[in-house]
């Protein structure tokens, strides 16, 4: 496995486990890893669907997630724990907004997907990053939406996606998905921007819907399969 997703977790966090799932927190924010716990196993199910290959089979027997105070990045993907900054994860009862809900369920998919799409299997190069996160962006909506329809995602995939990446698409500024020559740190940061995260799932959803969605679901199982 990739060393970039290795990670170790010291802390005097508690956690609300059943064994194999674990939403680890700071004591004071127990009760409010109550919905990210039940969101961790729902939203995991979806996706071994999705996917074609349970997630329990690719020789790890828990998904822990943790909320961490003081954490540069939005959410890590370390294969098994996936560690996430704490507005990102905690959810208050009666005080959180559905929109913190939403956000909170679409994270925990994305970072979730990427056990599949960049763990399981990981890009020859940097480059070719677009598809770790294009993948990961792609089910963030998508496999969100079969957990939680209530919350529209699929509709919200165009504005979010597409229409949003056009701005960036359209200037001087913008970059090809595969930039097979990135070797520098700054060339390196210039993957990880909106024609990444936005334009790739959107181009991965037109794929989707020109192929069909049940025959670019096979294929997907089938490429995950093959590497």
């Amino acid at each position: 496995m990739s060393t970039y997703i290795i990670a170790f977790l010291v802390s005097e966090f508690v956690a609300r486990s059943d064994g194999y799932f674990l939403v680890h927190a700071r004591p004071e924010f127990y009760d409010q890893t109550k919905f990210a716990y039940e969101a961790n196993k729902d939203l995991l199910e979806a996706l071994d669907r999705a996917n074609g290959i349970p997630y329990m089979s690719m020789g790890n027997d828990k998904m822990a997630l943790a909320a961490i105070p003081d954490f540069s990045a939005g959410a890590m993907e370390n294969w098994g724990l996936l560690t996430y900054r704490e507005r990102i994860l905690l959810w208050a009862e009666g005080e959180s907004t559905l929109s913190a809900k939403q956000s909170i369920a679409s994270v925990i998919t994305h970072e979730q997907a990427h056990m599949w799409w960049g763990d399981l299997v990981t890009c020859d190069w940097w480059g070719y990053a677009w598809l770790n996160e294009g993948f990961a962006s792609y089910h963030e909506y998508i496999s969100t939406h079969d957990v939680y329809p209530e919350l529209e995602m699929d509709k919200q995939f165009a504005v979010d996606f597409t229409q949003s990446v056009m701005v960036q698409d359209s200037t001087n500024n913008t970059n090809r998905m595969t930039e097979e020559e990135t070797n520098t740190e700054a060339e390196l940061a210039r993957s990880f921007n909106r024609i990444t995260y936005n334009k790739a799932p959107a181009v991965i959803r037109m794929f989707a819907h020109a192929i069909g969605l049940e025959d670019f679901e096979k294929a997907q199982h089938e490429y995950l399969k093959k590497l």
